[in-house]
């Protein structure tokens, strides 16, 4: 099973046309999500070894969207200590 070992953030800005058809500059959140999960490999002398992997699992999303992505995680924390 993947477990988190560390989240990572880039911002950048898109450039979009509003109704006036004006360039306003959008703020967009790039979210990195490493995971470490195990892997297998083939020593030289033929017997399978176990190690760790980190692999990325990279989105983006708006200010609206890191807005929702949080309050859900807060809602599933909740949720978790009620029971």
């Amino acid at each position: 099973m993947k477990q988190l070992a560390e989240v990572r953030s880039n911002v950048y800005f898109e450039k979009k046309i509003d109704e006036q058809k004006n360039e306003v500059l959008k703020k967009r959140f790039e979210l990195v999500f490493v995971t470490d999960e195990a892997g297998y490999t083939r020593t030289n002398d033929g017997e399978i070894s176990r190690v760790r992997k980190l692999k990325e699992q990279r989105f983006t999303v708006s200010e609206d969207g890191l807005t929702q992505l949080i309050a859900n995680l807060l809602l599933i924390q909740k949720n978790s200590e009620e029971k």
